[in-house]
């Protein structure tokens, strides 16, 4: 297949784009793969279990506290969309709309001969807690079986009874912060639901202070050759072959990943644990499309999508840190994150940032769990009480 390409990969262009942002990288280049997952759509596949292909579609979602930067890496890759045309739902919606945004993208194919229904669909959320809406169980189940892309499926109207929708493809890409996701989603969806089908991207600070956020001069030409390379993307379809080198790195990868059990201390992301060679199998084919029209996935493609897959596994448990029945819990990760950063505070100080949450028996409990853990100890001095960062 000749290539029409303008850069060597498209993931990597992306985060150049954006490099004088204060976005962390993280963000940047998963809402690249994200974007990459939205263009091939159901009409590429790997042909890799025996009872059905696997699809490029991915979960992602990108966590982080407020203005660290999930809009700015998410804005470009959202306008590029819509000007490729790629159906996408509105970013506050219903269960009944988004069943009726994927029924009205249902469109008939024809590939090579063959006569294709698809209905692909892109979730594009800034505020992805409120698209999902306060442990909406109808609607998170439902995302949930989208996932997997089945051939069909079926749901129950209240006036015309049984419907179906064919060839489903669903691609999804939200924002939010950690407090907020915890509070939106059950335990159930958290344990083994949903979040098992999403990868989550967790960063805490920005990348970097940019006082004034300029554009280089060569941005716009980038600009233009993203947008070329993505719609060469979109044109993409069939079958993507795995190198013989890879299978033998995919059985190494896969014996390895099974007997480390990265996960085994964090019971919130069991599920996910389960499905990493499915996660690992489409960032496959995206890394593959990201540099070439050839759909081959190579070792190197194999050995980027575990780098890019390890790397945001490593942030993933700081997403569901203070997760529990302790109504404090969410303070704790607060009172961490600033003792961390001052390293000596005032304790008359941080009660006073937080007199609307906390009262002072509140901020002695969390400072006597942060210090019977070591992660910081208290100091009296004429002034008051400060507290000191230990480490950790």
């Amino acid at each position: 297949m000749p290539s029409n390409r303008h850069l060597p990969d498209w993931i990597k262009g992306y985060c150049e784009y954006l490099e004088h942002t204060e976005s962390p990288n993280l963000f940047k280049k998963w809402v690249a793969i994200s974007a990459i997952g939205s263009v091939l759509r159901r009409k590429c596949y790997l042909s890799w279990h025996k009872h059905a292909p696997t699809f490029p579609n991915m979960y992602i979602v990108i966590v982080g506290p407020a203005a660290v930067g999930k809009g700015i890496a998410m804005g470009p890759a959202y306008n590029m969309l819509k000007r490729l045309d790629i159906t996408m739902s509105a970013q506050s919606t219903t269960r009944q709309a988004l069943i009726e945004d994927l029924t009205e993208s249902t469109t008939v194919e024809i590939y090579d001969g063959s006569t294709v229904t698809e209905s692909n669909l892109t979730i594009f959320s800034k505020e992805f807690s409120v698209f999902l809406g306060h442990q909406n169980v109808e609607l998170i189940s439902n995302i949930t079986d989208w996932f997997d892309c089945e051939n069909e499926w079926t749901y129950k109207t209240k006036g015309r009874g049984t419907e179906k929708i064919e060839g489903l493809f669903v691609n999804l890409i939200g924002a939010t912060t950690p407090g907020i996701l915890q509070k939106t989603l059950t335990e159930d969806a958290i344990s083994g639901g949903l979040t098992s089908r999403i990868v989550l991207v967790y960063a805490q600070e920005k990348s970097k202070i940019v006082p004034i956020p300029m554009l280089s001069t060569e941005a716009p030409k980038l600009l233009d050759h993203l947008e070329r390379d993505l719609g060469s993307i979109a044109c993409l379809h069939g079958e993507f072959r795995l190198t013989e080198d890879v299978i033998h790195k995919w059985v190494d990868w896969y014996i390895e990943q099974e007997s480390e059990d990265t996960f085994k201390n964090h019971s919130r992301l069991q599920g996910y644990s389960g499905r990493r060679p499915l996660h690992l199998l489409k960032l496959m084919m995206i890394m593959s499309a990201s540099r070439s029209d050839e759909m081959v996935i190579t070792s190197d493609d194999f050995d980027t999508a575990v780098s890019t897959l390890r790397e945001a596994e490593v942030c993933m448990p700081e997403v569901f840190k203070g997760y529990g029945q302790n109504v404090l819990a969410e303070f704790v990760e607060i009172a961490m994150n600033e003792i961390r950063k001052d390293g000596l505070l005032s304790k008359k100080d941080f009660l006073r940032r937080h007199v609307n949450d906390l009262d002072l028996e509140d901020l002695n409990k969390i400072l006597g769990t942060l210090e019977g853990m070591g992660f910081c100890s208290l100091i009296a001095k004429p002034s008051g009480v400060y507290i000191r960062y230990l480490g950790g």
